[in-house]
């Protein structure tokens, strides 16, 4: 064989089951080219999954192997019938990358590797006091976080979290971890009362827990149902002095059934957290190893990796089973090119000893466990597909032997690629199931010697033949005549066609057996069997077989007999499946009936069957499982702390948000977020009020509720906008039928967390954001030139310490020596709270919570420096020279040229007077990014938009409700002086590049016949009227006039280029405009200037 040849059959071999899809998907098939092709996505190019309770709570869940993009998949059932992201996923096992093949996954396996720590933390379930949550013990103290009060030492009752904060004496806590104390909070924060996430009545966190037994003050199982807590003291039968009570939950009493009885740390509801361990084909860089990857549950759905394993070349499958005895899963793992199969035993703490090489047949794929002999040890069944052969190897003493005990000869062109173990004929002795894809016709010679293939033209310079070599030095491969079988002969009879055999045992004894062949299922020449399962699918206690055709695109399911066979022919087919490759049964809607799921390698994508009794099965309302099928919206953006745009969706019920980390080349890697709803936020905050003892909207309309927090909406579009101007994009969700909209912070290290939920007005649709006012960049009324904080909502008079208003509340950082929020001093121009009387206000003196200052932009120059008193004009974009040109002689810093700025002009009204009001600039940098203190929703059901007001804390207050004006006209104010129609009607401000940096050109929207201006037909002069949306109670700067009126501080100054607008006398007058479109001159000594639209 040529060496790319070679190669050809290496990679096709190392595929596992896509390695038969070498040798029958000839050219123009596509799949090929899909392989080598980069392709982002949840699910792609998937080869293996599995069904665990991956959180615990009683339903099962999804794990996919994706082996395009090298990533896992986590599916978490929401009990519906539907699947949202894990907070781990996608969980990356080898990333592709363009210049090597991806050294993606090609089988997992399910196991619990460490039961004695469920959150695999490293403190035992016996000892931890947080145990279903992990929550390690930090490295200076060796213990967990049980926050305290210092007992004894120079800090004697003081509060503390570890010894450290105790010298010389200890943190002395309740018994409960920290991240265990959680309580149900209302949409401010505030605590409510208790949480049963489970709903069975027991809190997962009792405060009023008895102290001197805190085992009863947490829920066992927080997330599954078991309102008994069990297991308890009484044992199973919930009886004491029956025999089988549990001593080991006795209270300090010593007896069985009284107030200090224990309560187990992990309950038998939750007992199990499925771990995983996964095989990749490559080690990465183009090796041909292999590598074991070790990945165990947290408890809550996410993993944490162990040491790897590297492989031989080739590698196939793997399988997890308890070959030694010992109650710890082992690893199988087999190695098609080196012909060997890997064993490793497993450790207490989830890790492998070195492996154990067993010999075996010429290409080994397919494994299998089960106590074939019935002795009571789980022995293991190799399926070698080159040599038509399967191995068995019995467990003898703890231990495998190196080489097989027995070998079953199956036909020479049988090809078995899978196997399936279990009992099918009753006895105690495990049976098997052999899954042939059969040999076809191969390329004999010639560049694709060993390709699939029908015909000779799709073999250059070979052959197409049917023949396989029958012992020799190249035993299983294909040949046309004898000699190209050197020590063996080419067999050209037989049919090759995909089959299933079944092996049935007969004279089962212990430590004695015999297989045989006991059925054998043709599936005809186009058939290739890649994927099975054994279950009983019609509830009469008889294992039946399920069988997904790769290439025949259907999954077909024999009923089982009882005897060791199934009916022919099949009597059920799922048709119309892209090359399923893999099985597997859950009940995803908890109905006691095992439903199908079947992975699609080609629809990247796994579909859910009912299973509605008697063999019909019928595609799920919430197929395929997707943790997408539900999103209503997406966004692309930098979501999280590193390098490169992210993909956000968002899911509208129940309402969530996920995010897909980008790598930079098309693929995705797990967002680093931390804490509570990391990659994929649940919404907790109410986003539908409840009225009268019902949700009056939302995803739980109509269903009973206590509060408002027992009614989460929907989330039907997003907004995505620095809200709180800190340079960080946030998200804005809209829930229609709730009429909200919640803000979504984005913090710097990844992740979002709720700030607010503002009511607009009914049936919100969309919105957008921006500022809709100038020269007041945290709208706090204070223009920005007078501003001591002009990036923080600061009004005049508004405590640091959030008494006078909760927005200008400070959290500071630091803590050792924070500065004062008293407000005893202001600010003698602005009236702003300066109380430490240094110019700057309180709201803007925050430091690091070492007390240092903070650089949030990275450009050298302190937020705020104590020291100095002064801020970075620009904290959130990085402007190392702090410029900002804002003064009264504009950027060329001359006065009477074209750039002077008026509004900075003192009382004579002329630039250079000696009385002008900014000589350094407004406080806000050149190049600062836009303020977004307007949301602006539209609620097409009232005829009506929200106008929201906010101060950069992304809690945002009604400004304005007004009606819709009949044919608004979108006009713009362009660098001629002259407004011209605006750009469709789409939003409020211009989103097109403006002269400088930042600063955006504004757009005002008025009917075509609605007076504006000092003329205007009901308005007094110095007022505007803008489509009717003038009321009572507005802001002071909402009276920053528009246009035609005298400059006033804060005014925007005309760019660099810009005619000065108060001087149009040279400018070429336009036609007349419509009666009473504009008004008076701006100034008394100017002409009117005539302009229209």
């Amino acid at each position: 064989m040529s060496g790319r040849s070679g190669r050809v059959v290496s990679k096709a071999l190392a595929v596992c089951l896509i390695l038969t899809a070498a040798a029958y998907i000839g050219p123009g098939s596509g799949l090929r080219a899909g392989l080598l092709a980069p392709r982002p996505g949840p699910i792609d190019r998937p080869l293996a999954f599995a069904v665990a309770d991956l959180n615990r709570d009683g339903f099962d869940d999804l794990i996919v192997a994706n082996f395009q993009s090298g990533t896992l998949t986590l599916l978490l059932n929401q009990h519906d019938g539907t699947f949202a992201l894990g907070p781990g996923s996608p969980e990356t096992i080898g990333a592709a990358s363009f210049g090597f093949p991806t050294p993606g996954p090609l089988s997992l396996a399910v196991g619990d590797l460490n039961p004695d720590d469920v959150d695999s933390d490293g403190v035992p379930n016996a000892t931890d006091d947080c145990p279903n949550t992990p929550n390690a013990s930090t490295v200076a103290s060796g213990k967990q976080v049980d926050s305290g009060t210092c007992v004894g030492g120079s800090n004697d009752t003081n509060s503390c979290q570890v010894d450290a904060d105790c010298p010389s004496g200890f943190c002395q806590g309740n018994g409960v971890g920290d991240l265990c104390e959680v309580m149900k909070t209302d949409a401010n924060g505030t605590v409510t009362g208790t949480l049963d996430s489970d709903g069975d009545g027991v809190p997962d966190y009792d405060p009023n827990f008895d102290p001197t037994n805190p085992s009863t003050a947490l829920d066992n199982c927080p997330l599954a149902y078991n309102p008994g807590q069990e297991p308890t003291a009484k044992g199973p039968n919930g009886l004491c002095g029956d025999g089988d009570d549990n001593s080991s939950l006795f209270g300090p009493d010593g007896q069985c059934g009284t107030l200090d009885d224990l309560r187990s740390p992990v309950g038998d509801a939750c007992a199990v957290s499925p771990d995983v361990v996964i095989l990749g084909n490559s080690l990465g860089g183009g090796s041909p190893l292999g590598i074991v990857r070790v990945r165990l549950n947290d408890g809550l759905g996410d993993f944490v990796s162990r040491p790897s394993k590297v492989t031989d070349i080739g590698a196939s499958q793997i399988i997890l089973a308890d070959f030694t005895g010992d109650g710890k899963p082992d690893i199988a793992q087999s190695n098609a090119l080196s012909g060997t199969v890997l064993f490793y035993k497993g450790q207490t703490d989830g890790t492998f000893s070195t492996d154990t090489v067993l010999a075996t047949g010429a290409g080994p794929q397919g494994l299998a466990s089960a106590d074939i002999d019935g002795n009571g040890s789980i022995d293991l069944a190799v399926a070698n597909r080159t040599a038509g052969t399967i191995g068995i190897y019995l467990s003898q003493n703890g231990t495998l032997p190196t080489g097989a005990s027995t070998t079953l000869m199956l036909d020479a062109r049988s090809r078995p690629t899978g196997l399936l173990a279990g009992s099918i004929n009753g006895d105690a002795c495990g049976d098997l199931i052999t899954l042939d894809q059969g040999s076809g016709s191969m390329c004999v010679g010639g560049t694709k010697d060993g390709s699939g293939c029908t015909l000779d033209s799709e073999c250059p310079s070979g052959t197409c033949s049917p023949g396989v070599c029958i012992g020799g030095t190249k035993v299983g491969a294909g040949c046309a005549v004898n000699t190209d079988c050197p020590g063996g002969s080419c067999d050209t009879g037989g049919s090759g066609d995909a089959q299933i055999e079944v092996f049935g045992s007969t004279g089962c004894g212990a430590g004695s057996f015999l297989l045989a062949n006991a059925q054998t299922i043709s599936l005809g020449p186009a058939a290739r069997p890649t994927g099975g399962l054994l279950r009983d699918l019609d509830g009469d206690s008889v294992p039946d077989l399920a069988i997904a055709d790769f290439a025949g695109g259907s999954v077909l399911i024999f009923r089982g007999i009882g005897d060791g066979t199934f009916a022919t022919p099949a009597v059920a087919t799922l048709p119309g499946l892209s090359n399923p490759v893999a099985l597997a049964t859950l009940d995803y809607d908890a109905d006691g009936r095992p439903d199908l799921a079947v992975l699609e390698f080609a629809a990247d994508r796994v579909d859910l069957y009912h299973n509605d009794g008697g063999f019909a099965f019928s595609i799920s309302p919430g197929s395929p499982a997707s943790g997408w099928k539900g999103s209503s919206a997406m966004a692309m953006f930098g979501a999280d702390s590193l390098a490169g745009i992210d993909t956000v969706l968002l899911h509208r019920s129940p309402p969530r948000l996920d995010v897909l980390s980008g790598i930079g080349n098309v693929f995705f890697r797990p967002t680093p977020f931390t804490g509570t709803g990391a990659v994929s936020l649940l919404m907790k905050k109410p986003l539908a009020p409840c009225t009268g003892g019902f949700c009056s909207a939302g995803s739980a309309a109509a269903s009973a509720c206590t509060t408002d927090a027992d009614c989460p909406g929907t989330a039907d579009a997003m907004l995505v906008a620095d809200v709180h101007q800190d340079g960080i994009p946030d998200v804005v969700v809209v829930d229609t039928p709730g009429s909200t909209l919640t803000t979504l912070q984005s913090s710097p290290s990844g992740g979002f967390s709720e700030t607010a939920t503002t009511p607009v007005a009914p049936g919100p649709t969309r919105a957008t954001a921006g500022s809709l006012i100038l020269y007041d960049y945290d709208r706090d009324g204070v223009p920005d030139y007078q501003d001591d904080c002009p990036f923080v909502y600061n009004p005049p008079d508004c405590k640091g310490d959030g008494s006078t208003n909760p927005r200008c509340k400070v959290d500071q950082p630091c803590a050792l020596n924070p500065p004062s929020l008293d407000c005893t001093t202001k600010d003698p121009v602005s009236g702003q709270c300066d109380s430490d009387a240094d110019g700057v206000g309180d709201q803007c003196e925050l430091l690091s919570i070492t007390c240092g200052t903070l650089d949030t932009d990275g450009d050298g120059i302190p937020d705020y420096s104590p020291t100095t008193h002064k801020l970075d004009n620009c904290p959130t974009f990085a402007n190392p020279l702090q410029q900002d040109t804002e003064t009264a002689a504009g950027p060329d810093l001359s006065c009477g040229t074209l750039d002077d700025y008026p509004p900075y002009y003192g009382p004579d009204g002329l630039c250079g007077g000696g009385d002008d009001l900014a000589t350094v600039g407004d406080r806000i940098g050149d190049f600062c990014p836009d303020s977004v203190n307007n949301v602006v929703a539209v609620s097409p059901p009232a005829g009506s938009l929200t106008v929201l007001d906010g101060g950069g804390t992304g809690i945002f207050h009604r400004r304005l409700f007004p009606r819709l004006p009949p044919a608004p006209q979108l006009l713009e104010q362009t660098h001629e002086g002259y407004p011209r129609p605006g750009i469709g009607g789409t939003g409020l401000l211009d989103r097109r590049p403006a002269d400088r940096p930042g600063r955006r050109r504004r757009r005002l929207l008025f009917p075509p016949d609605t007076g504006v201006g000092a003329g205007g037909p009901d308005r007094a002069p110095g007022h505007e009227r803008s489509a009717g949306l003038q009321q009572p109670d507005r802001h002071p700067a909402d009276h920053l006039p528009i246009r035609h009126r005298q400059p006033q501080p804060g005014d925007r100054r005309p760019r660099a280029g810009d005619l000065d607008r108060r001087d149009l006398s040279g400018v070429k007058e336009r036609a007349d405009p419509p009666s009473g479109a504009f008004g008076a001159p701006a100034r008394r000594d100017r002409p009117p200037v005539r302009r229209s639209l």
